[in-house]
């Protein structure tokens, strides 16, 4: 630009002095020429020292604006330059500074997804509170904690999704993290779901949330679900209160059989070698009758706890008469009718021990259903396998006509410690029961239907045990490699 101007102004000065010397009388005239051709030439010159300025600015001034507009649109970049002056410089400056921009944006945005990507699929519940104790944010597993929607949460507070108590006690440890800045670790929370009434339990967290090193914006809250733990834990302590209280029976069971003996002795000396009138020998034959239901109930309780040590071949008929005779109390208690549908003869290849605990988790579970009335059907019979009918063996059903379970109930039936009984059960019987069966290579199958159908409700349960005279010889009583399907 500036040759373009020494140009100009040495083709004016040589056409001035042209003129002068062409024209020396007139020299208004010359200096009159001269003045207009300095004044186009200026113009020209303006022109284009003007178009070299501003094509390169509205170039920066467009790449400017579409960095504004569009942060992430990198389609206008790098910007084109076209002049080699400072403008030009100006340029490529402004084409580095997008391009760090651009890189330092992706990093950023890695790391935003990489970050949302943890905390949607943390196996733990994570929730941030502001000041107001309102939902700022929560994750999929937080969600599935509380039995709300992932959406529902936000914006609400704390009394709007957990429980009252619940609530209460972790706004207040929310409050002490706010106002001292120091986190908060397992503090236990207890509460129900929102729709299923689920008692659960949680080990949460809370640790602050600083936006600069003196102000607590947040308090974020990391919760883990304990409840599976806390059921387990009390399932544990009420099988082992079971236990010792078997162990306490079986030992007063054997300490009973002593005198009991002595008592039957007695007993039939008074029947065999006194001479009684009619009205005593009724009575000695009452206690008879009672001193035999006594040692029966005696060798229940011991067969319940000395299990045997190798398969032998069981009556099936006399162990389940056993189990119904030990819950014969119970039935005649709720009126419960019994109907018995077994071949006397049938013997089984068993553990007679571990199927007769199947049977008693079975029908004190059908007890337990019915309640006050009902009726009680156990069957026993010689059958096949109903996925493999080459294979021979018994095929048991204890049904009930309680109230049944439902389709969730179902599914979770034979999961261990869990139980519909809060108080009285472990929610352990089922899941032995069906181990047992399985380490007898055998199946057991449900059906059930709950109360308010139009159909009867009540419960079936079927079991088939194969007759295998091999079984047992690999297993020594451990539990089979082969685990079956539960059908």
């Amino acid at each position: 630009m500036l040759a373009g101007m020494v140009l100009l102004e040495t083709l004016s000065l040589g056409l001035f002095s042209a003129l002068l010397i062409r024209q020396p009388a007139h020299p208004v005239s010359a200096l009159a020429v001269f003045g207009g051709v300095w004044i186009v030439a200026s113009a020209v010159l303006v022109l284009l020292l003007a178009r070299s300025i501003t094509r390169p600015l509205a170039i920066l001034h467009r790449g400017t604006r579409a960095l504004m507009e569009s942060p992430e649109n990198n389609a206008n970049f790098p910007l084109p330059v076209r002049v080699q002056n400072e403008i030009g410089d100006l340029i490529e400056a402004f084409n580095r500074m997008s391009a760090a921009l651009a890189e330092q944006r992706s990093g950023l945005n890695d790391s935003l997804s990489l970050l949302d990507s943890m905390l949607a699929n943390a196996p733990v519940g994570l929730a941030f509170f502001d000041r107001s104790y309102r939902f700022v944010r929560v994750n999929e597993a937080f969600a599935g904690m509380t039995g709300v929607p992932l959406s529902l949460p936000l914006g609400r507070t704390l009394e709007e999704v957990l429980t009252p108590a619940a609530a209460q006690e972790l706004q207040n440890t929310m409050a002490l993290v706010f106002a001292e800045g120091e986190p908060v670790r397992d503090l236990e929370l207890s509460g129900q779901g929102a729709g299923s009434g689920t008692p659960w339990t949680w080990l949460a967290s809370l640790y602050p949330v600083r936006r600069s090193a003196e102000q607590v914006r947040w308090v974020g809250v990391i919760v883990l679900d304990a409840s599976d733990r806390k059921r387990s834990e009390e399932a544990l302590r009420r099988s082992e209160k079971l236990a010792a209280a078997g162990r306490l029976a079986t030992s007063i069971a054997h300490e009973i059989n002593n005198p009991l003996e002595a008592i039957t002795n007695l007993l039939f000396l008074l029947h065999n070698f006194c001479k009684l009138d009619e009205q005593a020998m009724n009575y000695v034959q009452m206690a008879e009758h009672e001193a035999r239901r006594i040692s029966e109930i005696t060798q229940q309780t011991l067969h319940f706890y000395r299990q045997s040590t190798l398969p032998v071949r069981t009556n099936m008929a006399e162990l389940v008469d056993s189990v119904l005779n030990l819950y014969q109390g119970r039935l005649k208690t709720q009126n419960i009718h019994v109907e018995r549908d077994f071949d006397r003869s049938m013997e089984l290849f068993c553990f007679g021990g571990e199927i007769r605990q199947v049977f008693a988790n079975l029908v004190a579970n059908a007890i337990d259903a019915m309640g006050i009335g009902g009726r009680l059907v156990v069957r026993a019979r010689r059958s096949r396998n109903w996925k493999n009918p080459e294979q021979a063996g018994a095929r048991f059903a204890v049904a009930d006509t309680g109230s049944g379970m439902d389709p969730a109930v179902r599914k979770r039936v034979f999961e261990a410690f869990f139980t519909t009984k809060e108080e009285t059960g472990t929610g352990l019987g089922l899941w032995v029961s069906e181990e047992i069966v399985r380490k007898h290579r055998g199946m057991i199958h449900l059906r059930s239907r709950p109360i308010g159908g139009e159909k009867t409700p009540g419960t079936v349960f079927q079991i088939f045990i194969p007759d295998d005279p091999n079984f047992g010889s690999s297993t020594c009583g451990g539990a089979d490699a082969s685990r079956g399907p539960r059908s």
